[in-house]
């Protein structure tokens, strides 16, 4: 699994790629991802066009870091959610849980406007 991560005035956007099919993957996506919602970057865009797969491990990651996210007041957006991946999210009911973003929309700092509003998708 490849996570990049690149900072914009307004936010935080993180690029997911590959599979998250390892203890291991789920471990350095929460990490990564903790460390810059505790860094102070509002909100945080995660873009996971690219992400093919992400096992039970990933979902219990995905699941801790929105409740640390919500504790810190930062909001994550999870973008293009689609395919297998929006699959695996829906019949575990973790996708119900993510202010997440269609598969075609716009998933970065300047999509303010849907991002105001809450829930999208």
């Amino acid at each position: 699994m490849h996570i990049e991560v690149t900072g914009v005035a307004a936010g935080q956007e993180v690029s997911l790629r590959g599979a998250c099919r390892t203890p291991a993957d789920a471990r350095d996506l929460q990490q990564l991802i903790s460390r810059n919602i505790f860094g102070g970057a509002k909100p945080l865009w995660i873009d996971c066009e690219r992400l093919t797969y992400i096992s039970y491990a990933g979902q219990q990651a995905v699941f801790r870091l929105e409740q640390q996210a919500r504790a810190a007041r930062v909001p994550i957006y999870w973008c293009k959610l689609s395919g297998l991946v929006g699959e695996q999210l829906a019949a575990s009911g973790m996708y119900l849980l993510l202010r997440s973003l269609p598969g075609g929309g716009f998933c970065g700092a300047g999509f303010s406007s849907a991002a105001s509003g809450g829930r999208v998708g």
